[in-house]
């Protein structure tokens, strides 16, 4: 853009190799920085709630129950994620840096951002409806070999 106004003008013009926008305040950062810190502990969490899941299915006497209860209990995750997304996406929008271009900025983040998580939120129940259908399910099969 540059370019053309100097063309244009036939004015020497140079433009910066970057354009830095202030976007919040510093207590903003600090709260970033404390998400960043403990986001990767997700992974080891998620590994580690696999590992039970499978130890709990092999130890458990009825196994459709450990199914069916960590089923609801992934559909009872996802909308407690579903109710925190919506209530920090509600918190940064409410918020206000001051500028005009921060807060285009910001709206736009803030959507990515929850159609980004949608997908896992999403992910999440999909997976709880499956445990808990197979849960029921290897219950009416287990019913119907005793009978």
């Amino acid at each position: 853009m540059a370019k053309q106004v100097a063309d244009a003008t036939t004015l020497p013009l140079e433009a910066p190799d970057q354009l830095l926008i202030t976007i919040g305040q510093p207590e903003h950062r600090q709260v970033l920085d404390r998400v960043a810190a403990f986001a990767p502990m997700g992974y080891a969490v998620a590994v580690g709630a696999l590992i039970a899941f499978a130890l709990a299915f092999v130890a458990a006497r009825r196994r459709w129950t450990v199914l069916a209860g960590i089923g609801l209990g992934t559909m009872v995750l996802a909308g407690a994620w579903k109710l925190a997304a919506d209530a920090v996406a509600a918190a940064v929008t409410g918020t206000s840096s001051g500028n005009e271009v921060a807060e285009i900025f910001k709206s736009e983040f803030v959507g990515a951002a929850a159609s980004s998580f949608g997908q896992w939120i999403l992910a999440a129940a999909v997976v709880g409806c499956v445990l808990l259908v197979a849960g029921i399910v290897l219950r009416v099969v287990g019913v119907r070999r005793r009978a």
